[in-house]
């Protein structure tokens, strides 16, 4: 499973990847900025993203109207409450800064299980 990492802090994007790594995710990214995660998600559909908000002066908002037109599930690593989302966004799912490796490990695990809960529920419809 390929997880797409949209986060500018460095050393958060670097504990984030090896997190992921060694529970046997492959990593895409980290991106640090919308443009650099658009340029990553040209190029490679991963199964999953995780998406800081606030990327040094800009919000990830475009990253996560792509991910949603690719069908590709995420949640928000960030400091931010839902309320700054905008309402479309305000429903995905939250993992609270900072956070714990099990934390982190635990929100992609309900990620995948309600995404392919979703997928029985259309394939049954």
């Amino acid at each position: 499973m390929t997880v797409l990492i949209v986060e500018d802090e460095w050393i958060i994007a670097e504990i984030v990847e090896q997190q992921l790594r060694t529970a046997g995710y492959d990593v895409l990214g980290p991106a640090s900025n919308v443009a650099a995660a658009m340029k990553l998600l040209d190029k490679v559909k991963p199964h999953f993203a995780i998406l800081d908000v606030q990327l040094r002066g800009e919000r990830s908002y475009a990253v996560a109207d792509a991910l949603l037109a690719l069908g590709v599930p995420f949640l928000f690593a960030t400091a931010y409450t839902a309320s700054v989302l905008p309402e479309h966004l305000a429903s995905r799912p939250q993992l609270s800064k900072p956070f714990a490796t099990s934390a982190l490990l635990a929100a992609l695990s309900d990620l995948q299980q309600r995404t392919e809960a979703e997928m029985g529920s259309q394939r049954g419809a």
